[in-house]
């Protein structure tokens, strides 16, 4: 599972990077957005490879920031131009799956230290 999150982080980054290089094949955002999106979903690669544990908490802040700001840029792209954002919704479902990983791979290394403690 963890090979599909980072697959996703680094897909996310070339959108973004497609973004700065040809604006027309994205959604409209500016290029500063692109360039730190870019970075960040970088970032979040690298976390989902090298960090083990509670380390991978540190995207729950991306996680929340994007499920809130996908599901409103959705909302709007719905009610203003009638069609359906798939970046958006993909986000919007995926995080949460994310998250609810991250929090199983955590109770089973936490069930596995209780272990090796009896």
């Amino acid at each position: 599972m963890k090979w599909i999150f980072v697959a996703a982080f680094l897909l996310s980054g070339i959108y973004h990077g497609v973004g700065l290089v040809n604006p027309a094949l994205t959604e409209p955002a500016t290029p500063m957005r692109h360039v730190v999106f870019l970075v960040i979903n970088l970032i979040g690669a690298g976390i989902l490879v090298k960090a083990k544990g509670r380390g991978l908490y540190l995207l729950f802040p991306l996680i929340l920031q994007q499920i809130w700001s996908h599901a409103e840029y959705g909302r709007q792209v719905w009610v203003e131009q009638q069609r359906l954002d798939w970046a958006s919704l993909i986000v919007v479902v995926g995080m949460p799956v994310l998250g609810v990983w991250i929090v199983k791979v955590n109770q089973k290394r936490l069930a596995g230290e209780r272990q090796k403690a009896l």
